[in-house]
């Protein structure tokens, strides 16, 4: 299978190795799962397809619920990015930041995940 993406993505391949915390196989799994980024046109379609949307849980003006992602997409995408974001707060000093914000607001330790990826 790396030799077939090689050969169609080999420039998508190189350029997320070079990403801190992205190795051989998680770049490789990124490329197959979305064909090399070419059916996306912007970030926000790529997001929609792993399913990282929020979604607000809300039934007239009275029952209020948590926002929450729609998890209506690509599961193995979402996973395979949620993982990445551990290592994205380890090596990334902008993921960090994010990260440490977010936890200082209160918020959970998973949604702060979340919001790094």
């Amino acid at each position: 299978m790396l030799a077939l993406v090689k050969k169609v993505h080999e420039d998508v391949l190189t350029r997320l190795k070079s990403i801190p915390g992205i190795g051989s196989n998680t770049s490789l799994m990124l490329v197959v799962l979305t064909d090399g980024f070419e059916r996306f046109k912007s970030g926000s379609e790529l997001c929609s397809y792993a399913g990282l949307t929020p979604i607000i849980r809300q039934s007239g003006t009275s029952i209020n619920g948590r926002s929450r992602i729609s998890k209506i997409g690509n599961q193995k995408l979402r996973n395979l990015l949620f993982m990445c974001s551990f290592n994205a707060c380890k090596y990334n000093k902008a993921c960090k930041a994010i990260y440490d914000r977010i936890v200082a607001k209160g918020k959970s330790k998973k949604t702060s995940l979340n919001s790094c990826l």
